[in-house]
């Protein structure tokens, strides 16, 4: 309006001083005097304008371009880590006006009211972006740290996963709007954190920021409470921390709460509760054990024993418990770390034999229990496995002649559904397991009645398929020659012995240094069985008035015991399979010879056909019958 106004009265004059100076015009050129210009469009820093200005002597207008170099600026300050600056709004946004270094007073510019950055913190390249990201505290020794827009003239983008994990002494951390992603446990564990500021420019909040900052009280937000709900985070970024709350411009907010496990977590020195509400990062009361006796009056773990010995698992970056070590303690309580590493399973024979051991326990993180682990540890009362057990192996307990208990920390469905052995057990009948909800009696095994037996010891063997379960097991106690426990008679000592290199065992080949008349083969010799006896092994030897073969001997070469004129009896076991040439010719004083088994069991037995020499002077007493030769 104000245009068209202006341009009416210029049109008004100039008609009127045409009129008034027609006779200007007609006696020659004039020479004009211009007016005072008049803008009629003002110029702008986009788009140039134009002002007219009109002769008083004859009303001719002249216009004028007009052109601008101002730029419209805005009211708000832009900085760096050393200069303010305020940025050009009138679309020409690479012009700036009043750049100025700033004037710092206590820990803000006086000007743009920036703060001041923190020096010395470490930086890492993003060469992809052209940017840098915060990753620690460097070499400042500032208590309250404030992000710099820049570093080495680039933009400071994001705090590193960890970057200020576990700090000591910072009270405060100010993030410029420049941080747009904060990583995964930046501020975790900072333990005399109050206070952390973020701007409206975060995009992106990481895992577990705030867990373990006891002292936070407040995460000031530069920005509304809508803005703060936009930002993209972790479901658990608060890490589970109840102790602060969000500072918004126009509102506070309160940090989801978190549910936790009424059951312990813990590892060799600290103890915690796992989040049970889906953020498996997150956990409460960590703390480190405080031990009454062997239990942490916290959670309630046993104290770990000391001095065990170990075998790393380099596939699997474990270790496997070995044997007792140099620990001198009689309850065992197996440890969850060694050397940084979870320990998963009890070695084969780990504590076979272990002399002094009254109790075993194995925490959670067991997982296998390798053949034999306890066996034969004659002082072991109790073992204490835990449901995360997945295997048990062969004989775990045999010989364990003092156990009582094994406590199950798990259900009788859990305990039946871990994979075992047949024979776990060791066939032992002294114990139960306790779990958590009823008792198990393990399998009762079937046992030969016949006894097995080796030069020192007898038992007696399992007879419902367990091979490797005993039963009876001990010393042999002989009265006279014979063993009260298993009835075996004494072995003789001092007879001579071949070894046969073809079946890697040994053959009788004769009295060797023994003055025995009545003579009982071994069972072993050198912990080698010995199974045959050697042609003329006992031939011609005189005074010799019995020999007994145990069940192990299967072969009885040519003339073994031919021309011991006094040789009486003969004692045979049922598992002789083959019975050489004339080997009682010339025996004028054999009476008897005793097989331990049937006739049918005898006659079946391979012989060479002059294996009794026509010696007719002995009988052969079976188990149902007698031959008479």
């Amino acid at each position: 309006m104000k245009k068209i106004l202006t341009l009416l009265a210029i049109l008004s004059l100039t008609v009127c001083i045409s009129l008034l100076l027609v006779a200007c015009r007609s006696e020659g050129e004039c020479s004009h005097e211009w007016g005072e210009p008049t803008v009629v469009e003002a110029p702008t820093c986009t788009k140039g304008g134009y002002s007219v200005s009109i002769c008083i002597k004859c009303g001719e207008t002249t216009r004028t371009i007009l052109y601008s170099s101002d730029h419209l600026y805005s009211e708000k300050w832009s900085y760096d880590g050393s200069y303010h600056w305020r940025e050009a709004i009138c679309q020409h946004t690479g012009q700036t006006t009043d750049p100025e270094p700033h004037t710092i007073v206590g820990k803000n510019c006086s000007v743009c009211g920036a703060l001041k950055a923190s020096q010395g913190l470490s930086y890492r390249s993003d060469i992809e972006n052209g940017t840098y990201i915060v990753t620690g505290v460097g070499t400042t020794v500032e208590t309250d740290i404030v992000i710099a827009r820049y570093y080495s003239g680039k933009d400071i983008v994001a705090i590193g996963d960890s970057a200020f994990e576990g700090t000591r002494g910072i009270n405060s951390i100010h993030l410029q709007e420049s941080i747009k992603r904060v990583g995964n446990r930046a501020f975790a564990s900072s333990e005399s954190l109050t206070e952390v500021t973020l701007t409206a420019g975060v995009e992106y909040l990481g895992s577990c920021l705030f867990i373990g900052c006891d002292s936070l009280t407040t995460v000031v937000f530069i920005g509304t409470v809508e803005q703060f709900e936009a930002i993209e985070k972790a479901g658990d970024w608060d890490g589970g921390n109840e102790g602060f709350t969000v500072e918004c411009t126009d509102g506070t907010l309160t940090p989801n709460r978190h549910t936790y496990s009424e059951e312990w977590s813990y590892d060799n020195t600290y103890h915690w509760r796992v989040d049970t509400c889906g953020h498996s990062s997150l956990i409460a009361d960590y703390g480190e054990h405080t031990f009454d006796g062997k239990y942490c009056t916290s959670c309630g773990t046993v104290k770990a024993t000391q001095g065990l010995s170990y075998r790393g698992d380099n596939q699997n970056g474990t270790y496997i418990v070995t044997g007792v070590g140099t620990t001198l303690e009689t309850e065992i309580v197996v440890a969850r770390y060694y050397n940084g590493k979870t320990i998963v399973a009890l070695d084969a024979s780990a504590f076979e034999g272990a002399s002094g051991i009254t109790g075993v326990y194995l925490q959670q993180y067991i997982t296998r229990i390798g053949d034999r682990a306890f066996a034969n540890s004659k002082s072991l009362t109790e073992v204490t496995l835990s449901a995360g057990l997945e295997y048990m192996g062969s004989c775990l307990f045999i010989g364990c002649d003092s156990l009582t208990t094994v406590v199950f920390i798990g259900t009788v469905e859990q305990f039946e559904a871990i994979e075992k052995a047949g024979d776990w057990d060791g066939g032992n009948e002294g114990f139960v397991v306790k779990c958590t909800d009823g008792t198990v009696t393990p399998t009762r095994h079937i046992y030969s009645e016949e006894w097995s037996y080796d030069n020192n010891y007898h038992w007696r063997t399992d007879a419902c398929g367990h091979s490797t379960l005993i039963a009876d097991y001990g010393e042999h106690t002989f009265v006279g020659s014979t063993c009260t426990g298993c009835g075996i008679i004494k072995a003789t000592q001092g007879l001579a012995y071949r070894g046969n290199l073809i079946t890697g065992t040994y053959e009788v080949v004769g009295l060797g240094t023994t003055l025995d008349t009545e003579i009982v083969v071994a069972r072993y010799y050198n912990g080698v069985e010995i199974t045959a006896v050697a042609d003329n092994a006992f031939g011609g030897t005189a005074g010799l008035k019995s020999v007994y073969l145990q069940r192990y001997i299967i072969s009885i070469g040519n003339r073994a015991f031919a021309d011991s004129a006094d040789l009486e009896t003969v004692m045979l076991s049922n598992g002789l399979n083959y019975i050489g040439s004339e080997i009682f010719a010339g025996c004028d004083s054999l009476t008897t010879v005793v097989f331990y088994g049937t006739v049918e069991q005898f006659e079946a037995i391979e012989k060479a056909e002059d294996w009794s020499a026509g010696h007719t002077g002995y009988v052969i007493v079976c188990s149902n019958g007698q031959i008479q030769m």
